[in-house]
């Protein structure tokens, strides 16, 4: 008989023949807690917190002293960032050692900004380090992050960020396998990837205080529980983007349906199926002459800022040199641009210097401009994680900023690219403050 591993819901059995269970969920098996943390001083001072983020820390702070663990699920404009450094003050002033980490090195250090407004204190702020998800990797595990991944997209994302490295204070490394340590993970959806799996279980030896934040703790690969299992259930309260339209914190969006004109794929992609198929009908679409003019024309009757986002580095480019030989003043924005070009890029699209940007899928986390007025979706897929994310780089607001207009491109009747609409549209439909007019 072959042997079979015994794994129930990330349940291991230990060598003394009893079940392990991941601490972030104990409490769905049980509704008796053994305090985690006996010492956490209460905390009393909120300032400059909005309603609902006093709630979600003190909910947190109360997580940790239970299970050792907090997940935040709040929208893209709902101050993860403030949260998650006023949480770090707080255990930095516990006697903690915080190490916030994140892929982009962008929201490291927005984490760390506010640490250092809550902080106040030198001595606590030493306590407190930023550092990468791949720095870390490769520091502990001796090894490349984006060597060890398999799915193509993932380590190109990866690979995006590989030069994106803070200088960390020496002494962070040596402080890892204390039991007073916190581990803080910005864009916590990235928990079940083996590499950032490994970390949460690496640092404090698995005892460390970890500490997430996402805006959609779900995934499309059904890998939903290992969130939970490293970080915990979700800390009331869940703060979705029609929450922030409403309270104010965030402007209205208007999802504008477009139609696509017909291009011929048939007789490129006669004899393909599969994943070969919904390749050579992307690439197609891709480069689509009318296709590409609709985007154009998007662009140049929209309200700028605007930014493009796409599947493929060729097809943003190939949409740049139309936008650019059209008159607009444009950038392209792909793996290949580096971190301190990006941000050169970044800024002239706040000061409104350039008409807008074309950018892969890699603009969907981590990008925050409130200044963007327009979005066009030009080759999507169907990813809840994304979607949600990718609208929410437009809800920020900003001076002048009365409403966010999403152009998303549909495909009608084209195999996977209906389908991958239709999954869009369902998901839209879930914000009840997001409007969706359809175009012709």
């Amino acid at each position: 008989m072959a042997q079979v591993e015994e794994t129930i819901c990330l349940a291991k059995k230990t060598d003394r023949g009893d079940w392990a269970v991941p601490r972030g969920l104990v409490p769905r098996l049980t509704n008796k807690y053994q305090k985690y943390v006996e010492t956490l001083k209460p905390i009393t001072d909120f300032e400059d917190l909005r309603h609902y983020q006093v709630e979600m820390v003190k909910n947190a702070w109360q997580r940790l002293e239970d299970v050792g663990v907090a997940l935040w699920q709040a929208a893209t404009g709902a101050g993860k960032s403030r949260i998650m450094g006023k949480l770090a003050a707080e255990l930095a002033k516990n006697g903690y050692t915080v190490v916030m980490s994140a892929l982009q090195l962008d929201l490291v250090y927005q984490m760390l900004d506010f640490a250092k407004i809550y902080a106040k204190d030198a001595d606590v702020l030493k306590r407190i380090h930023g550092v990468t998800i791949q720095t870390l990797y490769s520091r502990l595990f001796k090894r490349r992050i984006e060597e060890t991944v398999h799915d193509s997209e993932e380590r190109q994302y990866y690979k995006y960020y590989a030069d994106e490295t803070p200088r960390v204070n020496e002494m962070v490394w040596e402080v890892l396998d204390r039991s007073d340590v916190a581990f803080f993970l910005d864009e916590a959806h990235h928990a079940p990837a083996e590499t950032v799996w490994k970390l949460a279980q690496r640092i404090g030896y698995g005892a460390a205080l970890r500490v997430g934040a996402t805006a959609t703790p779900e995934r499309e690969d059904g890998h939903d529980l290992k969130i939970f299992a490293a970080f915990g259930d979700v800390v009331p309260p869940a703060v979705k983007s029609s929450d922030l339209i409403r309270w104010g914190f965030a402007v209205p969006v208007e999802i504008r349906v477009v139609t696509a004109p017909r291009c011929s794929y048939q007789e490129k992609c006669r004899g393909t199926s599969g994943a070969s198929e919904y390749a050579c009908i992307r690439k197609t679409l891709a480069e689509c002459e009318e296709r590409n003019k609709l985007a154009v024309q998007l662009a140049q009757m929209s309200e700028k800022p605007f930014l493009v986002i796409t599947q493929l580095v060729e097809h943003a480019k190939l949409v740049g040199k139309m936008m650019k030989s059209a008159g607009l003043n444009v950038e392209v924005v792909t793996g290949a641009v580096k971190g301190e070009t990006r941000q050169e890029i970044y800024g002239k699209l706040r000061r409104r210097a350039i008409d807008g940007i074309i950018a892969t899928q890699l603009a969907d986390e981590g990008l925050d401009i409130p200044e963007l007025r327009t979005g066009i979706f030009l080759l999507s897929g169907k990813s809840r994680t994304r979607i949600r994310q990718r609208v929410g780089r437009f809800v920020r607001p900003a001076e002048g900023k009365s409403i966010a207009v999403v152009y998303d491109i549909y495909d009608k009747d084209v195999p996977f690219f209906d389908d991958h609409f239709q999954q869009r549209l369902e998901i839209y439909k879930t914000e009840p403050e997001w409007r969706i007019t359809w175009w012709k």
